[in-house]
């Protein structure tokens, strides 16, 4: 999987392209730490060219999401397409995760 970072105003812009498995979820997890550490607090993720998501993935998004909120900021998940779009609705994700169409639309106002 690759991961590129860009900012808009305030946000980090993270598109994960790819197949996000075991490996992949561990470097996600990195990348968004290292952003948290540099005191980034807002979020939005692009899975427009995402392939795959594993349940390590899966784990990872939510674990991250959870401590991106515990350090009071935010992430915004969107382009949810394709497998990926149906993984999150069999797992509950699309109800737990803050989702939205476009990359515009998941920006922080």
């Amino acid at each position: 999987m690759n991961i590129s970072t860009s900012k808009i105003d305030q946000a980090v812009v993270m598109e994960l392209a790819g197949r996000m498995d075991v490996i992949a979820a561990m470097e996600y997890e990195k990348a968004i730490m290292a952003c948290l550490q540099r005191g980034d607090l807002k979020f939005v993720v692009d899975l427009n060219a995402l392939d795959y998501v594993s349940s390590a993935g899966l784990r990872s998004l939510l674990t991250t999401a959870k401590k991106v909120k515990e350090s009071k900021g935010m992430v915004n998940f969107c382009n949810v397409k394709g497998v990926v779009k149906e993984v999150f609705a069999m797992s509950g994700f699309d109800t737990i995760l803050p989702i939205f169409k476009s990359v515009k639309d998941a920006l922080p106002s």
